[in-house]
C-alpha cells in the first residue's frame, strides 16, 4: 500500500526547451499513422506529455517515494491540454505532484493502487501554457508497505 501521505508532494521544478530538434523528433513519431499525402502536424497536440518524460527523473523519485518498482506500473490514463501555443526555443517549466492515491479492486487484477500525477508547465513569464495529466495502477502485492 502506498503511503497516502505522499498526496500533494511537489517535486523539484525541472526545465525543458520546446526546440525545432525535438518538435521535427516528435513529427517523426505521428508520421507511421498519417496517410501517404498528409504532413505531420507542426504543433503536436501531445508535447506536454512528451516534455513530462524528458523530466522524467521526477517520475523516478515519485515511484521511488512510492516504493514501487517501475516496471510494475500500468498507465491508464493521460492526457495534455494546451492554453497556449507551444513557445518554440524559449524555456518551460514542469512542476509535477502527486494529486491522489487510491485502491482499486479490479476483478481481473485484484486490488491495486492508483496513483495520478499532474505536470503543470509554465513559461519564462509564468504563465501556465500547459498541463499534463496521468494515472498508473500497481498491483498492492507490488508496492511496499512503507
Amino acid at each position: 500500500m502506498i503511503d497516502r501521505h505522499l498526496v500533494g508532494k511537489d517535486y523539484p521544478l525541472f526545465r525543458v526547451i520546446l526546440s525545432a530538434e525535438l518538435l521535427h523528433d516528435l513529427r517523426e513519431l505521428v508520421r507511421p499513422w498519417l496517410r501517404d499525402s498528409e504532413e505531420p502536424p507542426l504543433r503536436p497536440s501531445v508535447w506536454p506529455g512528451f516534455l513530462a518524460l524528458r523530466g522524467s527523473a521526477g517520475f523516478a523519485q515519485v515511484w521511488e517515494d512510492a516504493g514501487v518498482n517501475p516496471l510494475e506500473l500500468h498507465l491508464i490514463m493521460e492526457e495534455a491540454q494546451l492554453f497556449e501555443d507551444p513557445p518554440i526555443a524559449q524555456e518551460i517549466v514542469g512542476l509535477l505532484r502527486i494529486e491522489d492515491i487510491t485502491e482499486r479492486m479490479e476483478p481481473d487484477r485484484g486490488i491495486e493502487d492508483e496513483i495520478r500525477l499532474s505536470v503543470t508547465f509554465r513559461n519564462t513569464a509564468g504563465r501556465e501554457v500547459a498541463s499534463y495529466h496521468c494515472a498508473y495502477r500497481i498491483p498492492l502485492a507490488v508496492a511496499s508497505t512503507r
